[in-house]
């Protein structure tokens, strides 16, 4: 029987168009590994679906396949992937892959990631669609002839322990399923250290770098996994206007490996001369 009252049809009450999430601030308000259909579309696959948050308080849902449900599967309670067929680790190549990737790339500590994905839940930044890498087997564009993106970090704001415990009241997203599948608190939307106006010129930039990798290698007693570089960083430039954008590039391989550096670098630590 169809319902005998009909929806709200005031502008102020209806979801937002699309869900689509894409060069916008945003929190993560949820973080955890589901089968995902794609709608309905295809069969399930394992993916790790997140639920974004914008200054708003709009909440989006992005997902990122992760592997086939034969080899893996989500645990009960969403945190961690559970092998069940005989691969033992996750394909590098997967949308799963790329956006974490990507977030280690703009500064998230890649030691402090093991095998819960809620270590994501509550960083506060910001998203941009990029085209999806070209892949063996993968089209580069969709149905519609459309080039085919894929989310992605492109800046830290406030790592997760740096936002935790900030809430701000959320409002109902678009009509995708929710991840957490009910609306609840968004983490708050207010900048931290590191979300002021950048101004300095990219060889201040630099400069600042090299100084703050030397100081991380000093301080770990001449040699520092690149693992644990991030978040050294993080710390030691916890009042810096430019925190993010000079971890971002002292993470970089191209610039540990350039030349002239007062440091070597062996793919895996950081090591005075």
């Amino acid at each position: 029987m169809a319902p005998s009252t009909g929806i709200s049809l005031k502008p102020s009450e209806m979801a937002h168009g699309g869900g689509l999430v894409d060069d916008v601030d945003v929190t993560i308000k949820e973080s955890k590994f589901v089968a995902w259909d794609y709608q309905g579309k295809q069969d399930p696959v394992l993916a790790l679906g997140i639920t974004f948050t914008d200054d708003d308080g709009t909440e989006y849902d992005a997902y990122f396949s992760a592997g086939n449900l034969k080899d893996f599967v989500p645990s009960k309670d969403g945190k961690q992937i559970l092998p069940v067929g005989t691969k033992t680790a996750l394909n590098d190549g997967s949308n799963f892959a790329f956006f974490l990737t990507s977030a280690i790339n703009a500064g998230f500590p890649e030691d402090q990631i093991e095998n819960d994905i809620t270590i994501l839940t509550n960083m506060y930044c910001h998203v941009k669609r990029v085209p999806q890498p070209k892949r063996s087997g993968i089209a580069d564009t969709n149905t519609s002839g459309r080039e085919k993106t894929i989310l992605t970090v492109e800046k830290i704001h406030a790592l997760p322990w740096d936002n935790k415990g900030k809430k701000v009241a959320g409002k109902p997203a678009s009509g995708a399923p929710k991840v957490g599948g009910k609306p609840a608190v968004a983490a708050a939307s207010g900048k931290a250290n590191g979300a002021a106006a950048e101004t300095t010129t990219t060889g201040e930039i630099a400069e600042a770098a090299q100084m703050a990798v030397m100081e991380a290698v000093s301080d770990a007693g001449g040699s520092i996994a690149k693992a644990k570089l991030s978040q050294a960083l993080f710390k030691q430039l916890a009042k810096d206007p430019n925190r993010n954008t000079i971890v971002a590039l002292a993470f970089k391989d191209d610039f540990l490996l350039a030349d002239g550096q007062p440091w070597q670098y062996d793919g895996t630590n950081v090591s005075m001369g």
